[in-house]
């Protein structure tokens, strides 16, 4: 519990340094119980910090010793004692601190994740995936890499501090020298971190960019093949893009090096600076000279150490700047969110929309596609098809129909009672839906045992047995669009949701499948009391459908089946 705690305060710290400084952040790092003591973590820093500058004194102690031809046995078991404490100190510190950083950052992305997973289709959409994705898991990834290192070199610091204290008892001079030598090197990397942050921003937005570039060789695979032109452009803006991000990080590489390069040049010349300065200063013997040069090498230790976390820290700070920043968009979003409306326990009777409007944010060009006046309504054991070109909003107005989009103008309402223009969780869960964009989960998420046996039932009325696995992971990679989506029609059917809403189902079925799908399937839901709403093209069915509303640039018009 205790490097729990430790890694809140680190993380909060390191969150106020990377944080956007034109707004407030807001810091919610989890809480701990009062009982736990932040002191305890810092004495067992403190304690490793004195076993360190211990082990050197006696090290001075036993060198003087021997000089004048003595040797001291206690001297050797206490140096055996303090090293052994040292390095039990030191594990502790770091396995704990690190234990409590990844506890505090798991908590941190649970807490985010759970915000986000409570935003509208319109927020997400909004965000855009990259972002979300990052958000939620890539910046997470480089903060675990940084935790240790992070660790040590608050170690690392402690400990320099307290070494810096025995370097002063030695030698005065030798101190006043260190401290001079160490301001010049702090002006220097003060210099240097604002660029080091500029730099590594503008990686990260190269990284995005070639990563976008990355996952369209995948997902475009068959485009590219299938065009040569196409292949050559998207591998010049590959070859651009990535060069880009070797120059950005090459500059990033080129300021990490000089802070390196700086803590080692700053490392010989204290110890140049004891051998050469010290004597002409204040005319220091040669046994003072000895223990202070000891001294000072031991210096060296703790300074290496933190001089590498400063790379780790520009990192980390980036990262939970970036967090920060995702958490404070979530928030944004969420502020707009609508209060939880109690909708009853009746059975689904029909919906209505009544001139309602909703409209896409504008573009580039400052102009946005809107679905406008939609006048529609349903009743429970209904079929409606809604028809209309490419373009014309039908997915648009269905993803405002089930609550995924909030309407700008107009009413709905759910068996009479109206419906807010964000709408609870209650109407959305009227609905089993698949989209032309549909996604399909490794497992069957939420069904319980009843409705698995359902599941199974409707892929075998399907003609999907044997396609889907059993286990953890249903989903084989060699399905082809029409097999999952008669797989996303199983799993929708398995809800039992009073309302299946269906966007372009049969454009991807064989003609046996299609002419079951709207002389079988649909009419026996029908009778079932299933209300269904399918977007179609085939009109050849479309006496299927008890009612049929077509679509034109946004506008939707009653027509007769």
């Amino acid at each position: 519990m205790t490097g729990q705690l430790t890694g809140n305060v680190m993380l909060r710290f390191l969150s106020r340094r990377g944080a956007d400084h034109t707004r407030k952040p807001r810091l919610k790092w989890p809480r701990l119980p009062d009982e736990v003591s932040f002191g305890t973590w810092m004495a067992i820093v403190v304690l490793s910090a004195m076993c360190g500058t211990g082990v050197l004194f006696l090290l001075n102690t036993e060198a003087r010793l021997i000089e004048y031809h003595g040797y001291s046995t206690l001297v050797a078991v206490l140096f055996i004692v303090l090293l052994v404490v040292y390095r039990t100190a030191q594990r502790l510190l770091i396995s704990r601190a690190g234990r409590g950083i990844e506890t505090a950052l798991h908590e941190r992305r649970t807490e985010i994740t759970d915000k986000v997973l409570h935003l509208s289709l319109r927020d997400i959409e909004d965000l855009e995936a990259e972002q979300v994705m990052d958000g939620l898991s890539v910046h997470y990834a480089a903060l675990s890499q940084a935790a240790v290192p992070l660790i040590a070199g608050v170690e690392g610091l402690v400990l320099l501090v307290f070494m810096y204290g025995y370097l002063l008892f030695l030698s005065p001079a030798a101190g006043i020298l260190t401290l001079v030598i160490a301001v010049v090197t702090a002006f220097g990397y003060f210099a240097l971190n604002k660029e080091l942050d500029k730099a590594l921003e503008q990686g990260a937005a190269s990284d995005s960019m070639h990563r976008r570039f990355s996952e369209a060789v995948v997902h475009g695979a068959k485009e590219l093949r299938l065009h040569a032109g196409k292949r050559a452009a998207l591998e010049a803006d590959m070859q651009a893009t990535s060069q880009e991000l070797s120059d950005r990080r090459t500059t990033s590489a080129v300021l990490f090096s000089q802070v390196i390069s700086t803590g080692t040049s700053v490392s010989y010349l204290l110890a140049g600076g004891v051998v050469f300065a010290l004597p002409v200063l204040n005319g220091a013997g040669q046994d003072d000279i000895s223990r202070v040069v000891m001294a000072v090498l031991f210096l060296l230790g703790p300074i290496g150490s933190v001089i590498n976390s400063v790379h780790h820290y520009s990192i980390a700070k980036f990262r939970l700047g970036a967090i920060d920043r995702f958490e404070q968009a979530v928030d944004v979003c969420l502020e707009h969110q609508q209060d939880e409306v109690d909708l009853g326990d009746a059975p689904f009777a029909g919906l209505s929309l009544q001139g309602v409007s909703y409209a896409h944010r504008p573009d580039a060009n400052d102009t946005a596609f809107a679905v406008q006046d939609l006048d529609f309504a349903v009743g429970r054991g209904e079929i409606v098809f809604i028809t209309g070109g490419n373009g014309s909003g039908k997915t648009t107005a269905l993803r405002v129909l089930t609550g995924l989009y909030p309407r700008a103008d107009g009413a709905m309402t759910l068996n009479g009672t109206n419906i807010p223009p964000r709408p609870p969780q209650a109407y959305r869960d009227i609905f089993s839906t698949v989209f032309a964009d549909f996604h399909l989960f490794p497992k069957p998420y939420a069904l319980d045992a009843d409705q698995q046996d359902v599941f199974r039932k409707w892929l075998s009325v399907l003609g999907m047995d044997g396609k889907v696995s059993e286990g953890a992971d249903m989903l084989p990679g060699h399905l082809s669009t029409g097999q999952r989506k008669r797989l996303a029609l199983a799993l929708a059917l398995a809800e039992d949701r009073p309302v299946l809403v269906l966007d372009e189902w049969a454009a991807d079925q064989d003609p046996a499948t299609r002419e079951m799908f709207y002389k079988t399937l649909l009419p026996d839901l029908k009778a079932q009391g299933m209300t269904i709403i399918a977007v179609t093209h085939d009109d050849r069915y479309f006496d299927c459908a008890d009612r049929r509303y077509h679509m034109t640039e946004g506008r939707l018009e009653a027509l007769a089946p």
